[in-house]
């Protein structure tokens, strides 16, 4: 037969991973918490990469008297709810296909499928109940090491299988419910047990036995590790399923370790400047303060003696216990929560504070957006708008309401950029715009107001918004980003204008 080409838009809902979570065990939070989801680079929930690979196997050619014998996927970028992606099925004869889906021109997950003369493997008997995790386990990198082995017996959710079997047509694609269960088996592994709860699959291959019997809904698997790569925290597994002995499939698994990033800690701090009071008395509005360089350069400045209002969105956690950190005969951090890009609350809080702080002697723009890849083009070019647009708005504002106060009282500006204005890596073509904007507009305007600016242009810090497993081990602590700018800061022999700190962060 000729290689058949399909080519079909798709589209995720907040539903779909509702209900596939349900359907798989999988409660694992970067696909089902949206509050744990929002504090990372990807700043939402992410589609679940097991059903990225069913809604593939759905897009083939239907299959009648074959089955599937095995299947192979890789998940490259993120995919999220609400936007249009596109699969693209190459299916060369009755026994192989390919897919992708395609971000734009990018591919975002590729795979391959093969199929033998069979009929869909399905349980001969729908009784079970078998005893799956409903919390994930949170394994370090040290628990990861070669030879852990874990066990347990599987099932998803029988009807909502069902349902997800009757919506993508797998049947006639040649994948039975047995076959969908060990697939979703994987996800349920990955985010579950091995390594759980910071788990993030990078590929996934599952080889199914000839002449397989499920004898009920369940099935035994054994899982060992057999490889941990700390360049790129990246765990190998291999697994073998079976029912009631019988062996019914093997697979192999890839999964990125997210492991958490460390908190700003006062010791880490002192460590690199003591405390003082070289800033008693004056008052430091800082925004995006909940984390990251935000948090640790809230704390630098309290460490200092300054009185920090510190302005957050939603990590009203983070943001009290920063705050509790601050020691006794120091300044201290005073949590207020809202939107820095909206005028009319900035101006509010400002109002606010005038009876009791009066105006600030500086300011932090911090605030920021989660950092994803992009490319410039057609099809991804509103999402490039968007992220410019919305990055401006989080820095504009804050500048507009408080660079001229700050300016009468001869005090700092300072504008978080980064080092990719300079190096514009062909991936982030939307940071290197908005970090560009941010800076022409911060410097303009110091000059206007006749005031001392500051633009910060560090490496990359390791933060939750560049916490992904190919980047965090290239990357600076915020602590020491923090360091540098509070004391230049506290060195005020800077005429007007501004200065461009670049070149004094060390590296770890």
């Amino acid at each position: 037969m000729m290689t058949e080409v399909t080519r079909t838009v798709i589209r995720f809902t907040m539903d779909d991973l509702d209900e596939f979570a349900r359907a798989s065990h999988d409660w694992s939070p970067l696909h089902a918490d949206a509050a744990y989801a929002y504090r990372t680079p990807y700043g939402a929930r992410i589609v679940y990469g097991v059903l990225e690979q069913l809604i593939c196997l759905s897009a083939l050619p239907d299959r009648e008297g074959y089955t599937l014998s095995s299947v192979t996927a890789e998940f490259i970028h993120p995919m999220f709810v609400e936007l249009d992606y596109v699969i693209e099925t190459l299916s060369a004869s009755m026994q192989e296909s390919q897919f992708r889906i395609y971000d734009g021109e990018r591919i975002a997950v590729k795979g391959r499928a093969f199929f033998r003369p069979g009929a869909p493997i399905e349980p001969n008997r729908l009784d079970a109940l078998p005893n799956v995790r409903q919390v994930p386990v949170e394994l370090s990198a040290a628990d990861l090491h070669k030879g852990r082995r874990v066990n347990g017996e599987y099932w998803p959710v029988q009807k909502s299988l069902e349902a997800w079997m009757e919506r993508l047509k797998l049947r006639a694609k040649g994948v039975g419910a047995a076959q969908t269960a060990a697939l979703m088996w994987q996800t349920y592994l990955a985010g579950m047990v091995l390594p759980g709860r910071h788990s993030l699959c990078s590929k996934l291959t599952t080889h199914f036995q000839e002449q397989a019997v499920v004898s009920d809904a369940a099935i035994d698997y054994d899982a060992e590790v057999i490889g941990y790569d700390d360049r790129f925290s990246k765990m190998r597994a291999r697994a073998s399923l079976q029912s009631h002995g019988v062996m019914v499939a093997e697979s192999e698994l890839h999964v990125f370790l997210r492991e958490p990033v460390a908190e700003v800690t006062v010791d880490r701090l002192e460590e690199l400047l003591p405390r003082s009071r070289a800033l008693m008395g004056k008052v430091a509005i800082v925004t995006g303060a909940s984390r990251g360089f935000g948090a640790a350069v809230s704390l630098g400045l309290a460490l200092q003696g300054a009185t920090v209002l510190t302005m957050y969105h939603r990590s009203e956690e983070s943001m009290m216990r920063l705050a509790e950190l601050v020691p006794d005969g120091c300044g201290s951090i005073r949590p207020y929560q809202g939107d820095v890009s909206d005028a009319a609350w900035c101006l509010k809080v400002q109002k606010q504070w005038d009876d009791e702080y009066g105006h600030p002697d500086i300011v932090v723009i911090n605030a920021g957006l989660p950092l994803l890849s992009m490319a410039m083009e057609v099809q991804q070019l509103e999402r490039v708008q968007q992220y410019v647009s919305s990055s401006f708005r989080l820095a504009s504002v804050p500048l507009s309401v408080w660079l001229k106060p700050v300016a009468a009282k001869q005090g700092w500006c300072v504008v978080l950029s980064a080092e990719s204005v300079v190096d514009a890596p062909p991936d982030y073509p939307h940071y290197v715009a908005a970090k560009s904007a941010i800076e022409g507009l911060a410097k303009s305007a110091a000059k206007q107001h006749k005031g001392k600016l500051l633009i910060v242009r560090p490496p990359r810090m390791r933060t939750d918004l560049s916490n992904t497993p190919l980047a965090r081990h290239d990357s600076i602590l915020p602590e020491h980003v923090a360091v540098e700018v509070i004391k230049r800061i506290v060195n005020t022999s800077i005429n007007d204008g501004y200065e461009i700190l670049e070149d004094s962060f060390r590296h770890q």
